[in-house]
């Protein structure tokens, strides 16, 4: 399963369990996305006592934690992850990311290039949360090299990147301007069909 299909059960779960709450506020960028994630991560908690062997289950619920800005539990649930033997690149990306925002820049840095970036072959998702930790450690020209790949591997998710805080810092860089206006014209192409 690539990290897109993960995503995708992500984003439909949120709406899902959250009454649509979290993609209206995506959209909207309304206040109202946290509370949603908050949800979330109880619901994800009852998938894992169920089934705690399935490792994207322990990395979106870290993600979940990371973007309520809990980095303890968030490290913590994806160091359960890591655990499992199916165990892919995304778990790792999600922990590059809680590194980078605990301010342990080299452990984020030595996550993303040595057991990341090998597998980002064809999967523009993956390209964008190796663009998500470099954002995060300040590296702007390398997020934006990330970004581009996975614009050019398809990447479209204008919502997702326009919101995400990992890409705070790099709001005002006119190449990370450029790259989201290429990302909403596919975007925009593909809701016209």
């Amino acid at each position: 399963m690539s990290l897109l299909d993960l995503r995708e059960r992500f984003s439909r779960l949120l709406t899902l369990r959250t009454g649509r709450r979290y993609s209206r506020a995506m959209e909207r960028r309304v206040n109202s996305a946290p509370r949603a994630g908050i949800q979330f991560a109880r619901k994800k908690q009852i998938l894992i006592f169920v089934n705690p062997e399935e490792p994207s289950l322990h990395s979106f619920l870290a993600l979940s934690y990371f973007y309520q800005k809990k980095l303890k539990p968030a490290s913590g649930e994806i160091e359960k992850g890591l655990q499992t033997q199916t165990a892919g690149p995304f778990p790792h990306a999600v922990l590059a990311m809680i590194q980078a925002a605990s301010g342990r820049p080299d452990s984020a840095l030595s996550e993303v290039t040595l057991r990341v970036e090998p597998y980002t072959e064809g999967d523009a998702s993956l390209c964008s949360a190796a663009a998500a930790v470099y954002s995060l450690l300040g590296r702007n020209g390398l997020a934006i090299q990330w970004l581009e790949k996975a614009v050019s591997l398809g990447y479209e998710d204008f919502v997702w990147l326009s919101n995400d805080p990992n890409f705070d810092r790099m709001r005002n860089d006119p190449r990370f301007i450029g790259v989201l206006e290429r990302v909403k014209e596919k975007w925009e192409k593909s809701r016209k069909g």
